[in-house]
Formats: structure tokens, sequence, C-alpha cells
């Protein structure tokens, strides 16, 4: 089983951390503040890794970037294929134990590969890995 995920890391992280002012106190005063940042600064990575191949490596979005369909079929295509392909044995793709991720992959790939394969594969929760790259390379 491959196992592949997504995820935000951001250099400040926004706690709801609670901050007691006594009574009297001066609302200002940096004792009883808490620092925030609007929009603080972070990277968006995806991985993918199995039992039998420690990692897949590591793929960074570009800054200001979220992971979209057409984006998550060319980390899938570039990054996650080459890596299934190393295996010896069939292995299935499991992401975030959703499907919805391959879903989007399966039926982005269907829109710009114009394939006409049933809708059918892509209701599944998990699908094949092998699916999945015979539609990327129809």
């Amino acid at each position: 089983m491959v196992f592949s995920d997504e995820s935000a890391f951001k250099t400040i992280s926004h706690r709801q951390k609670l901050v007691r002012r006594p009574l009297g106190a001066d609302r200002f005063n940096s004792h009883y503040t808490v620092k925030a940042v609007k929009f603080p600064a972070g990277v968006m990575v995806w991985a993918c890794f199995s039992g039998e191949k420690v990692s897949g490596g590591l793929y960074f979005l570009n800054k200001k970037l979220n992971m979209n369909a057409a984006l998550y079929v060319n980390v899938v295509e570039n990054y996650m294929l080459p890596f299934y392909t190393t295996h010896e044995n069939a292995h299935f793709l499991q992401d975030d134990n959703r499907g919805m991720e391959i879903n989007i992959v399966v039926k982005a790939t269907r829109k710009l590969k114009g394939s006409q394969e049933e809708e059918e594969a892509a209701e599944s929760p998990r699908v094949s890995t092998s699916f999945v790259a015979d539609l990327i390379s129809a």
C-alpha cells in the first residue's frame, strides 16, 4: 500500500491562547497581549511512502499555491507514479482514508486526457494505482 498526503505548515501557528487580564490592568500592556500575524509564511508539502520503500520523496508547492485537481494530477504523474513503478508487487494508493483526492485525480485525468472510462471507478474510495496510471497514460 502506498500512502500519500499533503499538508500546510505555517511559521506561526494561530493557537487560541487565552490571556487573562486583571480588572483595571492596561489592555495594551505587552504582558497581557498575544502577538499575531495575519498571513504567516508557510509551505504546502506533498509526500508518499510505503512499507517496502520508505519514502517517495517530498514535493513542495510554490508560494501562495494550494493543491487543486490539475496540480494534484501533475504531482501524481511526476512524483507518485515513478515511486509506484519501483515496487515489485501490486499496490494500492491510500490517500487520507477518504478517497476524495483520488477521485479528483481520476476525474481530472479523464477531463485532461479525454478518456471515456466509466464513472463507477471514480466513486470508489480506494482506486488501484495501476488504474490511475492507465488513465494517465491513455
